[in-house]
């Protein structure tokens, strides 16, 4: 599932991009930013949940996404 955060946005803004895997590794984590950056031909903010990610902060970037795909 992947998702754009909402903000004020310019020609020079970086895309905040906040995606969950099913089965994350470094290797998947690193492949999917490069594809996203040559994709878009911006500069990306790639933001995923992790275990020791604070449960508020990830609920509040959920509420404040668009949804680009659901699973």
């Amino acid at each position: 599932m992947m998702k754009q955060t909402e903000s004020k946005t310019t020609q020079e803004s970086d895309v905040e991009i906040y995606i969950e895997f099913n089965k994350k590794s470094f290797r998947t984590v690193a492949k999917t930013y490069s594809y996203l950056q040559r994709l878009l031909n911006k500069k990306i903010d790639l933001i995923t949940s992790h275990k020791g990610a604070n449960k508020n902060i990830i609920e509040n970037i959920k509420k404040e996404t668009i949804w680009i795909s659901k699973p």
